[in-house]
C-alpha cells in the first residue's frame, strides 16, 4: 500500500519519517523535481509502502495519532501566512474524509517513474518498477512482478534486450502519448511505439491493472486501450493472456524465453501457435526455427479462431488460484500455481518433460513409446525399417525410418492399413489434410485411392467425425497408455499379412492368458463348493449306508455258493463287454463269455535314424559321418527305392583330392542326374533328378555307387598349416568338427581391403570373431599366410611385404616341427608338432572384439600381457575402435570390469564376486561362459560401446541377445555425476536424485534434466564431518565405484564398519558386503560415483550426513512408517473379515448339523422310555422292506406307509421303532419326510 505526499516544507517530511508506524509501512525513497516553470520551488516526494493492510479497528487509533502530529507541526509555513492558517482545519477535514493508505497505480502525462519508484495495482497484486535480475550486476530493467510475494517473480520486462547500465532510468509518457523509457542524457531505451491523434496531451494515462496488464489509454476512454503489455508478452502468460495472431493488426502473440536465469534477454525458445490452412493448427515450442515440442492436437477448450484472430489463451486449472505459465530458458514450458502454505510456486504441468516429449525424438515414420521402461523407446512403424541400422543399434533413433518398399514405390495392389492404437497424432503441418464430416470407412477409402497417402485417422470433433490424411513422412508419433487416437498406417500386402498373423497370434496369446486366470478362479470356487459339499456329505454319511451294496452283500450271504465280483473284475473278464464274448440274452440280462487272458509276444521294431548332415550348408564332413550315412543308405537300397543327392567337390589345386558327400533320405523315389555349378574356387556337381527308379533298376545303381566309394577318398577338413604350406586369398582352414573357419575376408564387399580372420563355418551369415591384421589391411588379393623360418605365423602381401606376424620365437633344432592349427574352440594356436598341448602362441591371448567360450579378459602377471576386447571402428572397418572391455585392478578394494571410451569409463559392471573370476599370483582374469551349456554363444563389444552376450538360434538362423550393457539410461557410467543416484524405474521422469546431504552442483543444468555435473555437499565451509553425524540408508543400490578412494576390510561386522567410518572424518559412506560366507566392510573417502538403484538386487549404502540432515530423514522415515501402518490396517481388516466369514460359515453349518442331531437324540431318548419299542438302523430296515419295494407295501394310513417284513423273523422288534425311523428319514431322506413306516408281521 502506497501513499504519496507533496509538501514544500521539510517539516512534514521529517515528521512522517519520524513516525514509522510498523503497520503503516516504511519510507522507500525521496526524490526532488521542479514541476513547472511557474513553480520553481523544490518539492519533496516520499512514498510510504505498507506491507500489511491495517484493520479497520486499528485505524481508530492510528488516524487520530497521525492527525495529532499534523496539528502540532506547521503546515507549509513558508508559503502560507499565519493569518491564513484557517486552511489547516480544512486540510484536516479532507484528511478525515480520505483513506489513509491508497496505492498509486497510474502514470500521467506530467509524471515520471524513476529507478527506485514503483507503482502498485489497485488491489496490490502486481507492481511495476526497476529491477536487476542479478544483484551483482548493474543492469537495470523495467518490469512487472507479483507485489505480495517474498520472492520477486518477474512476469514482464519492457527493455529485455536493452538494459540500463546505471540507476538513471526514467519511465514517462512523452508528448506524443507514448510510454518511453530513457536513461541519462535523455537516451531512449524503449518505447511503446503507439500513438493516437488527440487534441491535448494531458488525457493520456498509463495504469497497472490487477490482472498484471500495463495499459495506456485516454483518460476519458479507460476501456479502449491504445497499447497494453499483454500484446507483447515476454516469457510468462498470466490468466487471460493469449498466444496466436491478430488478423486485423497483423500482430503475433508469443512467448520467448529468457537467455538465462539471470538474463531476461530474448532467448532461443519460443512458445507460439502455428496456423495451418489445410489441417489443424499447432501449439509448439520452437528452438530457433526448429520444433522442440508439439502439444497434443486440439480441440483445445480455450482456443479461438475467427475472422479477427486465432488465439489460445491461458486459464488456470483452479480459477481461484494465483497461476502463471512460463517458458524457461532451457525450453521447458511450465504451468505453476502459488502455494500460500509453503510460500513457493508449485508445478502442476510441464512439457517437454519426458523422453518422448521432444519433437521428432525417434525421427520420421517411427513411434516413441515412453512406457518402454529404460529400454530403447523408438520403434519403426509397420512397413518401415531404420534408416541407419548402426545408429539404431546405438539407441539413437533421430534418423528415423524409411519404407521397406522396393524401388521407391508409394503404393501397390493389395495395400492395406495396420492399426496403431492410442497414439499422439502425427504432425499435421507436414503434408496433411483435414476433411470434415467423413466416416471412418470413407476416410479409409479416400486414403487408399490416393497413392501418396501414407496414413489416415478418424477424429471425433464437435460431435462429428472428421478425416485427417497424411501424404508424406509421419513425424512425432508418441504412444499413449490411455489417451490418444488410432492411426492407420498404409502398408503393402506382404506387411499386411505379417501383421494380420501377428494380431491372430496376439488373440491366441491373450486367450491362452485368460485360460489360466479363469481356471484359477474356477478352481477356487470349486474348492469352496467341494469343501461345503464334503462337510455336508460327511454329516449325512454318519447315519446312512449304501443300500445297493447291502442288497448285494445280503444276497451273497443267503447264497454262499454264489461269488461276488467287483465291476472292474467283470469288465476285465468280459473284455469290456465285447460283443465277441456275448453268449446270449434272457430275462436276467445279457450273458458274456469269460475272456481267457493269453500272453502275446509282440516284437516292436524301432527305426533309429541317424543325424544326416545337409550338403547345401556344409562343404565337407568327417569320415565317420559319411560312413554312417552310407550304411544307412545301403540298407535303404534293400527297400523299394531311395532318395539320393550326391555332391562332388573338386579342388583345383589338388585334382586328385576329391571329396564325396552322400545324403540318403528314406522315401519311395530316387532322384538322379542334374546340374553342374562352376565357381572360381571349386567345381560342384550336384545330382538331383526327379525321376522315380523302381526296385529292379537299383541293381545297376548300387554297384555303380560302390565303385565311386572305392575310387574316392572321404572328405576331411584341413585345419592346419605346416612349415612348408601357405594359405592364400581364397583358401581356408576349417576346424576338425567344422565349427570355425579361417581365411581371408572383406567386411565390406565393395572394398578392396582384405583381412585374415576367423568366423563360424556353418552359419548362413559370416560372423567374424577374430582378426589378425585389423589395423593393416591387405589392399589386394596377394595376401599369403604361412609359418616363416623363425617359427612365426606371418601374413605378407605382394613383394613379400610384412603385414602382420605373431612375433614370437622358440629355440628349436629344426623348423619343420612348427604347426598352426585352428581348433574347434575358435582358437588359432601355434605349437611344436611333438608338443601339441604346449602353445607357443594362441589367438585367445590377443582377442579383438569378441569373446568365445573359455576366452579371458584380465592380466597375466608372469608375462605382463593384458587380455582385453577392443571394438571395431565401424560395422565395416575392423580397425581398433574407441571402446575397450577390460578389468581394472585395485589394490585397496575390489577389481572392476568396465567398458572404456578412450580413457574414460563408459560402463561399469556390477561388483563381484563373479563366478568365473580367478585371481592368484600368476594371473587375474574373468573368463566367458555361455548362460546355457551346449549353446553356441559369444560376447562382442560393438563399435558404439555396447557389450553384448549372444546365442545362436537354430530355429531362426540368427543371433539372439541374452545380455547387453550399457542398455538403459542409468547404465552409462556417471549418468548423474558424483554424489547422486540414478533411478531407472523413474519412468520417463528425470532419473537423477542427489544423495542425502547433497544438492545439485548446477541448479540450472539440473532443471534442464542434465545431471552430469552431479551434486555437492550441503555442509557449510567445506567441512567433511561434525558432531552428531550419522548415516542415512540408501536401499538396494549398485555399489559406488570402488576405484575412487575406497578400502575393503575383510571380516568386519556391520556395527564395526559403521564405527570405523564414523571415526574417520574423510569417510563419506560405507557398505557391508557378504562375501564367501563372511561380512566385509567397504568404505569410501571421496565422491561417490555411479550409484544405480536396483529394484531387487543391490546392497544397502550408508551415506554420512550431518545432524540436521539426519533429523530430516529420521522424521521422513517415521512418516513413512505411519503411512505404511495406515496401509496395513485396511489390508489386515479385509483378511480378518474374510477369516471371520469363513469361520462363521463353518460354525453355522456345524451348528445346524448339531441342532438336527439334538432333535434326533431327543426322539431317541423318547423311544428309550418306551421299552416295548426297539430301534433299528436304516440298513436293517432297507433289507427288511427290500429297499421299500412296492411289492412289500401293505397300505397307507394317517401315520404313513405300511410295509411287509420280508426278512426279519422277529416282527415285534421290527415294529417297535417307528418313531425313530421317521425322525431319521425326516433328517436324511427329504422325499420320505412325514411317511411313518409300519412293518407288518402277517407274512
Amino acid at each position: 500500500m502506497k501513499m504519496q505526499f507533496n509538501c514544500q516544507h521539510p517539516t512534514l517530511l521529517d515528521l512522517i519519517r519520524a513516525c514509522r508506524l510498523p503497520v503503516a509501512g516504511q519510507i522507500i525513497q525521496t526524490t526532488t523535481e521542479i514541476p513547472t516553470e511557474k513553480h520553481k520551488h523544490q518539492r519533496q516526494f516520499f512514498i510510504v509502502d505498507a506491507k500489511s493492510r491495517i484493520p479497520r479497528r486499528e485505524m481508530l487509533f492510528f488516524k487520530p495519532l497521525f492527525l495529532l502530529f499534523l496539528l502540532l507541526s506547521p503546515l507549509c509555513a513558508s508559503r502560507i501566512p499565519r493569518r491564513e492558517m484557517f486552511f489547516k482545519p480544512l486540510f484536516l477535514f479532507f484528511l478525515l474524509l480520505s483513506p489513509l493508505c491508497a496505492s498509486i497505480d497510474t502514470i500521467t502525462l506530467n509524471q515520471q517513474l524513476k529507478d527506485g519508484d514503483s507503482i502498485v495495482s489497485k488491489d496490490r497484486k502486481f507492481e511495476l518498477g526497476f529491477f536487476g535480475p542479478d544483484n551483482s550486476s548493474s543492469s537495470r530493467y523495467v518490469g512487472i512482478w507479483y507485489a505480495n510475494q517474498p520472492e520477486k517473480t518477474v512476469v514482464w520486462v519492457a527493455n529485455r534486450d536493452k538494459p540500463i547500465n546505471d540507476s538513471s532510468g526514467v519511465l514517462a509518457i512523452n508528448r506524443y502519448g507514448i510510454l518511453v523509457l530513457s536513461a541519462a542524457g535523455n537516451i531512449s531505451i524503449w518505447s511503446t511505439d503507439a500513438s493516437v491523434h488527440v487534441q491535448t496531451r494531458s488525457t493520456f494515462v498509463a495504469q497497472l491493472l490487477d490482472s498484471g496488464n500495463l495499459v495506456v489509454f485516454q483518460e476519458n476512454k479507460s476501456e479502449s486501450f491504445i497499447w497494453q503489455s499483454f500484446d507483447y508478452p515476454t516469457d510468462t502468460l498470466l490468466p487471460g493472456m493469449k498466444i496466436g495472431f491478430n488478423w486485423k493488426t497483423g500482430l503475433e502473440w508469443k512467448l520467448t524465453s529468457w537467455n538465462s536465469e539471470k538474463d531476461p534477454g530474448t532467448g532461443d525458445y519460443s512458445f507460439r501457435v502455428v496456423p495451418n490452412s489445410t489441417a489443424t493448427p499447432l501449439i509448439v515450442v520452437l528452438k530457433g526455427s526448429s520444433k522442440y515440442w508439439r502439444s497434443d492436437p486440439g480441440p483445445w477448450p480455450t482456443f479461438v479462431s475467427n475472422d479477427e484472430e486465432m488465439s489460445y489463451y491461458f486459464v488456470p486449472n483452479d480459477s481461484d488460484s494465483v497461476a502463471r505459465s512460463v517458458l524457461r530458458d532451457y525450453g521447458l514450458y511450465q504451468q505453476l500455481k502459488w502455494n500460500d502454505a509453503d510460500d513457493h510456486w508449485e508445478e502442476y504441468w510441464a512439457a517437454p518433460k519426458y523422453r518422448c516429449d521432444k519433437y521428432g525424438h525417434c525421427g520420421a515414420n517411427s513411434r516413441s513409446s515412453p512406457d518402454n521402461f529404460n529400454a530403447f523407446q523408438c520403434e519403426c512403424l509397420p512397413g518401415y525399417e531404420p534408416k541407419s541400422v548402426n545408429d539404431w543399434n546405438r539407441r539413437n533413433g533421430s534418423d528415423g525410418c524409411v519404407s521397406k518398399r522396393i524401388g521407391g514405390l508409394k503404393c501397390e495392389n493389395g495395400d492395406g492399413f495396420v492399426t496403431l492404437q492410442r497414439v499422439k497424432d502425427p504432425d499435421a503441418s507436414i503434408e496433411a489434410r483435414l476433411v470434415r464430416s467423413m466416416s471412418a470407412k470413407e476416410c479409409e477409402q479416400a486414403c487408399l485411392n490416393n497413392c501418396s497417402c501414407t496414413a489416415y485417422m478418424s477424429i471425433e470433433w464437435e460431435g462429428r467425425l472428421d478425416c485427417m490424411t497424411w501424404q508424406d513422412d509421419l513425424m512425432d508419433i508418441v504412444g499413449r497408455t490411455e489417451l490418444g487416437r488410432d492411426l492407420y498406417v498404409r502398408v503393402d500386402k506382404i506387411e499386411l499379412a505379417k501383421h494380420t498373423s501377428k494380431s491372430k497370434g496376439f488373440l491366441r496369446r491373450r486367450g491362452a492368458l485368460a485360460i489360466p486366470i479363469v481356471s484359477v478362479l474356477l478352481a477356487l470356487v470349486l474348492i469352496i463348493v467341494f469343501a461345503c459339499w464334503q462337510q455336508k456329505r460327511k454329516s449325512k454319511t454318519r447315519a446312512r449306508t449304501d443300500y445297493a451294496e447291502v442288497d448285494e452283500l445280503e444276497e451273497a450271504k443267503r447264497h454262499p455258493e454264489s461269488q461276488y465280483f467287483s465291476l472292474s473284475t467283470i469288465i476285465a473278464a468280459t473284455d469290456n463287454f465285447s460283443p465277441i464274448n456275448k453268449l446270449g440274452q434272457g430275462g436276467f440280462g445279457i450273458f458274456y463269455k469269460k475272456f481267457q487272458e493269453k500272453k502275446i509276444n509282440i516284437r516292436i521294431i524301432l527305426h533309429r535314424g541317424c543325424e544326416i548332415p545337409n550338403p547345401q550348408k556344409k562343404n565337407s564332413f568327417a569320415p565317420d559321418e559319411v560312413m554312417r550315412c552310407i550304411q544307412v543308405g545301403l540298407l535303404c537300397v534293400e527297400e523299394e527305392t531311395i532318395h539320393v543327392s550326391c555332391c562332388f567337390y573338386v579342388e583345383p589345386r589338388n585334382i586328385s583330392s576329391i571329396s564325396l558327400v552322400v545324403l540318403f533320405d528314406s522315401s519311395h523315389a530316387c532322384q538322379l542326374p542334374g546340374k553342374l555349378v562352376h565357381s572360381n574356387k571349386q567345381q560342384k556337381f550336384i545330382v538331383d533328378a526327379k525321376s522315380q527308379i523302381p526296385r529292379r533298376k537299383m541293381l545297376f545303381f548300387k554297384p555303380l555307387f560302390l565303385f565311386f566309394l572305392l575310387l574316392m577318398p572321404f572328405c576331411t577338413s584341413i585345419d592346419t598349416i605346416a612349415l612348408n604350406q601357405q594359405l592364400k586369398d581364397g583358401d581356408t582352414l576349417v576346424s576338425k568338427d567344422r565349427k570355425f573357419e579361417l581365411g581371408f575376408f572383406s567386411p565390406d564387399n565393395s572394398s578392396s581391403s582384405t583381412y585374415v580372420g576367423i568366423w563360424y563355418a556353418d552359419q548362413p551369415q559370416k560372423t567374424v570373431v577374430w582378426v589378425a591384421n585389423r589395423d593393416t589391411p591387405v589392399n589386394d588379393s596377394s595376401g599369403v599366410l604361412a609359418i616363416n623360418r623363425y617359427g612365426n605365423l606371418v601374413l605378407s602381401a605382394a613383394g613379400n611385404i610384412l603385414i602382420w606376424s605373431t612375433n614370437v620365437s622358440v629355440h628349436v633344432q629344426t623348423r619343420s616341427t612348427f604347426v598352426a592349427q585352428l581348433l574347434d574352440s575358435g582358437n588359432l594356436v601355434l605349437f611344436q608338432e611333438n608338443k601339441s598341448e604346449s602353445f607357443i602362441w594362441q589367438s585367445f591371448d590377443y582377442p579383438t572384439d569378441t569373446l568365445l567360450p573359455g576366452m579371458k579378459i584380465g592380466f597375466n602377471w608372469k608375462t605382463g600381457l593384458e587380455l582385453k576386447l577392443t571394438s571395431w571402428i565401424s560395422e565395416n572397418n575392423p580397425g581398433t575402435g574407441d571402446y575397450s572391455f577390460r578389468i581394472v585392478s585395485n589394490s585397496t578394494a575390489t577389481p572392476l570390469i568396465v567398458v572404456f571410451k578412450g580413457l574414460s569409463k563408459y560402463w561399469r559392471a556390477d561388483p563381484g564376486v563373479w563366478p568365473n573370476f580367478v585371481s592368484n599370483d600368476e594371473e587375474m582374469y574373468d573368463y566367458f561362459t555361455p548362460r546355457e551349456n551346449g549353446s553356441v554363444a559369444r560376447a562382442v563389444l560393438r563399435d558404439y560401446g555396447l557389450f553384448q552376450q549372444l546365442k545362436w538360434s537354430d530355429a531362426d538362423d540368427q543371433w539372439e541377445e541374452t545380455f547387453a550393457a550399457p542398455k538403459y539410461r542409468c547404465d552409462k557410467y556417471g549418468q548423474c555425476g558424483a554424489n547422486s543416484i540414478c533411478s531407472p524405474d523413474n519412468v520417463n521422469l528425470f532419473e537423477c536424485e542427489c544423495l542425502p546431504g547433497y544438492e545439485p552442483k548446477s541448479v540450472n543444468n539440473w532443471n534442464q534434466r542434465n545431471g552430469s555435473d552431479g551434486c555437492v555437499s550441503k555442509r557449510i565451509g567445506g567441512l567433511k564431518c561434525g558432531n552428531g553425524d550419522g548415516f542415512v540408508t540408501v536401499q538396494r543400490v549398485k555399489d559406488p565405484d570402488a576405484s575412487i578412494e575406497a578400502q575393503l576390510v575383510k571380516s568386519m561386522s556391520d556395527k564395526e564398519c559403521e564405527q570405523a567410518c564414523l571415526s574417520n572424518c574423510s569417510c563419506t559412506a560405507y557398505m557391508s558386503i557378504g562375501s564367501e560366507g563372511r561380512i566385509d566392510c567397504m568404505t569410501w573417502y571421496d565422491d561417490l560415483m555411479d550409484i544405480l538403484v536396483r529394484t531387487e538386487l543391490g546392497g544397502d549404502l550408508y551415506v554420512r550426513v550431518d545432524k540436521i540432515e539426519l533429523g530430516k530423514h529420521t522424521s521422513k522415515s517415521k512418516v513413512f512408517l505411519r503411512r505404511r501402518g495406515a496401509l496395513v490396517i485396511p489390508i489386515v481388516s479385509v483378511l480378518v473379515a474374510l477369516v471371520l466369514i469363513i469361520v462363521f460359515a463353518c460354525w453355522r453349518h456345524k451348528k445346524k448339523s448339531k441342532t438336527k442331531d439334538y432333535v434326533e437324540v431327543d426322539e431317541l431318548e423318547e423311544t428309550r422310555r418306551h421299552l416295548e419299542l426297539q430301534y433299528f438302523d436304516l440298513s436293517t430296515i432297507l433289507v427288511a422292506t427290500d429297499n421299500f419295494s412296492l411289492v412289500n407295501k401293505l397300505g397307507q394310513g394317517g401315520f404313513g406307509t405300511v410295509y411287509k417284513n420280508v426278512v426279519l423273523p422277529d416282527c415285534l422288534r421290527m415294529t417297535t421303532n417307528l418313531f425313530d425311523l421317521h425322525s431319521f428319514l425326516a433328517k436324511n431322506q427329504g422325499f420320505l419326510a412325514g411317511a411313518l413306516l409300519h412293518l407288518d408281521c402277517s407274512a
